[in-house]
Protein backbone atom coordinates (compact mmCIF):
# COMPACT_ATOMS: atom_id res chain seq x y z
CA UNK A 1 0.00 0.00 0.00
CA UNK A 2 3.06 2.27 -0.12
CA UNK A 3 2.35 5.76 -1.51
CA UNK A 4 -1.31 5.02 -2.12
CA UNK A 5 -3.63 7.81 -1.12
CA UNK A 6 -6.03 7.20 1.73
CA UNK A 7 -8.58 9.99 1.84
CA UNK A 8 -9.90 9.86 5.37
CA UNK A 9 -11.28 13.34 5.91
CA UNK A 10 -14.30 14.59 4.00
CA UNK A 11 -14.34 17.68 1.82
CA UNK A 12 -14.35 21.10 3.47
CA UNK A 13 -18.12 21.51 3.15
CA UNK A 14 -18.63 18.44 5.35
CA UNK A 15 -16.28 19.52 8.15
CA UNK A 16 -17.19 21.46 11.28
CA UNK A 17 -14.45 23.68 12.65
CA UNK A 18 -13.60 25.81 15.66
CA UNK A 19 -10.68 27.24 17.65
CA UNK A 20 -10.50 24.51 20.31
CA UNK A 21 -8.91 21.09 20.17
CA UNK A 22 -10.81 18.03 21.29
CA UNK A 23 -10.00 14.34 21.03
CA UNK A 24 -11.96 14.29 17.74
CA UNK A 25 -10.32 17.25 15.97
CA UNK A 26 -7.20 17.82 13.92
CA UNK A 27 -5.47 21.20 13.75
CA UNK A 28 -5.38 22.83 10.30
CA UNK A 29 -4.30 26.36 11.27
CA UNK A 30 -3.07 28.46 14.17
CA UNK A 31 -6.58 28.85 15.57
CA UNK A 32 -8.47 26.24 13.57
CA UNK A 33 -9.36 22.68 14.48
CA UNK A 34 -11.64 20.56 12.30
CA UNK A 35 -13.78 17.72 13.56
CA UNK A 36 -12.59 14.49 11.99
CA UNK A 37 -15.22 12.32 10.37
CA UNK A 38 -15.28 8.55 10.44
CA UNK A 39 -13.18 6.52 9.91
CA UNK A 40 -10.26 8.89 10.56
CA UNK A 41 -11.65 9.79 13.97
CA UNK A 42 -10.18 6.49 15.12
CA UNK A 43 -6.61 7.12 13.92
CA UNK A 44 -4.27 6.92 16.88
CA UNK A 45 -0.85 8.47 17.41
CA UNK A 46 2.36 6.53 16.89
CA UNK A 47 5.97 7.73 16.88
CA UNK A 48 6.55 5.31 13.94
CA UNK A 49 3.25 5.80 12.09
CA UNK A 50 1.97 4.06 9.00
CA UNK A 51 0.49 7.29 7.58
CA UNK A 52 1.66 10.84 6.89
CA UNK A 53 -0.63 13.89 6.88
CA UNK A 54 -0.80 15.81 3.58
CA UNK A 55 -2.67 19.13 3.34
CA UNK A 56 -5.29 19.07 0.61
CA UNK A 57 -6.99 21.97 -1.16
CA UNK A 58 -10.11 21.61 1.01
CA UNK A 59 -8.38 22.80 4.20
CA UNK A 60 -8.26 19.26 5.54
CA UNK A 61 -5.82 16.36 5.23
CA UNK A 62 -5.30 13.31 3.12
CA UNK A 63 -3.29 10.52 4.70
CA UNK A 64 -0.52 8.87 2.68
CA UNK A 65 1.07 5.50 3.43
CA UNK A 66 4.65 6.12 4.60
CA UNK A 67 5.58 2.45 4.32
CA UNK A 68 4.07 -0.91 3.51
CA UNK A 69 1.01 -1.52 5.69
CA UNK A 70 0.26 -5.09 6.69
CA UNK A 71 -3.28 -6.43 6.41
CA UNK A 72 -5.00 -5.83 9.75
CA UNK A 73 -2.36 -3.36 10.97
CA UNK A 74 -3.63 -0.32 12.85
CA UNK A 75 -3.50 2.90 10.81
CA UNK A 76 -1.68 5.63 12.74
CA UNK A 77 -0.13 9.06 12.25
CA UNK A 78 2.15 11.27 14.35
CA UNK A 79 0.01 13.91 16.09
CA UNK A 80 3.06 16.21 16.25
CA UNK A 81 2.80 16.65 12.45
CA UNK A 82 -0.56 18.44 12.75
CA UNK A 83 -0.85 19.82 16.30
CA UNK A 84 1.22 22.87 17.29
CA UNK A 85 0.82 22.30 21.02
CA UNK A 86 -1.06 19.39 22.52
CA UNK A 87 -3.41 20.45 25.30
CA UNK A 88 -6.36 18.76 27.00
CA UNK A 89 -5.03 15.38 25.96
CA UNK A 90 -2.87 12.77 27.67
CA UNK A 91 0.70 13.86 26.99
CA UNK A 92 2.35 10.53 27.78
CA UNK A 93 2.81 8.51 24.61
CA UNK A 94 1.66 4.91 24.80
CA UNK A 95 2.58 3.77 21.28
CA UNK A 96 5.21 1.34 22.56
CA UNK A 97 7.59 1.41 19.58
CA UNK A 98 11.35 1.27 20.21
CA UNK A 99 11.82 4.86 19.01
CA UNK A 100 8.95 6.26 21.12
CA UNK A 101 9.53 9.88 22.16
CA UNK A 102 7.56 9.14 25.38
CA UNK A 103 5.59 12.42 25.17
CA UNK A 104 3.04 13.84 22.73
CA UNK A 105 4.02 17.52 22.91
CA UNK A 106 2.91 18.78 19.54
CA UNK A 107 5.13 20.37 16.92
CA UNK A 108 6.31 23.00 19.41
CA UNK A 109 8.10 20.35 21.47
CA UNK A 110 9.51 18.22 18.65
CA UNK A 111 9.99 20.51 15.64
CA UNK A 112 13.50 19.34 14.65
CA UNK A 113 12.66 15.65 14.92
CA UNK A 114 9.37 16.06 13.03
CA UNK A 115 10.89 18.18 10.22
CA UNK A 116 13.73 15.71 9.69
CA UNK A 117 11.57 12.60 9.87
CA UNK A 118 8.46 13.60 7.91
CA UNK A 119 9.56 16.31 5.47
CA UNK A 120 6.55 17.18 3.34
CA UNK A 121 4.11 15.26 5.56
CA UNK A 122 3.71 18.10 8.06
CA UNK A 123 0.73 20.47 8.22
CA UNK A 124 1.31 23.46 5.94
CA UNK A 125 0.67 26.00 8.70
CA UNK A 126 3.44 24.37 10.81
CA UNK A 127 6.02 24.49 8.01
CA UNK A 128 6.04 28.30 8.20
CA UNK A 129 6.88 28.30 11.93
CA UNK A 130 10.54 28.64 12.88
Amino acid sequence: MTNKLLTLISLKMNISSGPNRTSHTIQTGDEKHVIMNLPCRFLNHCCEPSLGAWDNDCEAFDFIALRHIQKGEELTFDYDTTEFKVENFPEKCLCGVNSCRSMIDGYLGSEEIVREKYGKYIARYLKSKK
